[in-house]
């Protein structure tokens, strides 16, 4: 039987992407899997595209006889975007979802993925949260696809060095840290201050 890994994944240094200004949060990665060696926990860095990154789950998965039990997706985010990956109509949630049902046979039974950026499980008048449009392209029992699987999103702004991998499981607020420059954004509606599991809003797909 095959075992399970836990993938903490971030894009290349590059704004198109959003993995620019993200020095914190690949160094809190690097820090904890360097301080746990046994939690489970392996790290993509700087993948390029996509089609990249679940190349490089599969290069893990294979490489430690593993299906694919946990994807924290770590950048920069908005209630409509995540990693580069944007909402419908325009978007392409669904080269993602093509790509997760394409190596469905890496993936357990059961797969958590972390939309760990700000705002990722909030809405918009005009759109779903982005946890919401990437659970849609996956849906339980269509096509053969029979893994269920829960996307999370923040549910406000989320500071670069907190990482699901640790106890905390993220920290949020519902009006942004005060940025360099002394930028400070706006909240959006329905956000709110937690930390833990009530960080999260949660999107089956079944």
């Amino acid at each position: 039987m095959a075992g399970e890994v836990r993938i903490h994944a971030m894009p290349i240094d590059d704004k198109e992407l959003y993995g620019h200004k993200q020095e914190e949060a690949r160094k809190a990665a690097k820090d904890y899997v360097a301080a746990n060696p046994n939690s489970g926990w392996k790290l993509i860095e700087g993948y390029k595209s996509l089609t990249n990154l679940w190349e490089g789950i599969k290069t893990i998965c294979d490489a430690n006889d593993s299906r694919l039990k946990e994807l924290i997706i770590q950048a920069h985010g908005s209630p409509d975007n995540i990693d580069g990956i944007f909402d419908p109509p325009f978007g392409n949630c669904k080269e993602f979802g093509d790509l997760m049902k394409k190596h469905k046979d890496i993936l357990c039974e059961r797969v958590h993925v972390y939309c760990s950026g700000c705002n990722t499980g909030i809405d918009k008048p005009t759109f779903d949260p982005i946890a919401k449009s990437l659970a849609d392209k996956v849906p339980f029992g269509q096509a053969g696809f029979n893994v269920k699987v829960v996307f999370f999103g923040t549910q406000g702004y989320k500071y670069s060095s907190s990482t699901h991998m640790d106890s905390k499981k993220g920290i949020i607020v519902r009006r942004s840290p005060i940025w360099k420059k002394g930028v400070r954004y706006s909240p959006y509606m329905k956000s709110k201050d937690a930390e833990g599991n009530a960080a999260w809003n949660r999107f089956n797909n079944w």
